[in-house]
């Protein structure tokens, strides 16, 4: 599904995020980067334990905490002028 989003403030990133867990990790980057204007491109570095199995959704999780942690961060880079973007998920 393709839809069109329009942001207004950080906060609506962190609830859209938490609304919608299918949104890929580059999807919730591609977000970021478009409401700051392509000033901020979030990278998360998870450490590879050999060990234990691979937890495919850690990265995610990681930038949702970023996001929590950096609201304000990205309300002070938010582009100037809105940036209208598309993305595609599915609605489970």
């Amino acid at each position: 599904m393709n839809k069109q989003i329009k942001l207004n403030n950080a906060k609506e990133i962190l609830e859209l995020f938490e609304a919608h867990p299918k949104l890929s990790f580059d999807q919730m980057q591609d977000i970021i980067n478009a409401y700051t204007g392509n000033k901020i491109k979030p990278i998360v570095f998870v450490p590879a334990d050999k060990s234990k199995p691979q937890d495919l959704d850690r990265p995610k999780r990681e930038l949702l905490q970023w996001v929590k942690n950096n609201l304000k961060v990205l309300d002070d880079e938010k582009a100037l002028v809105p940036v209208l973007f598309f993305t595609t998920f599915k609605h489970v």
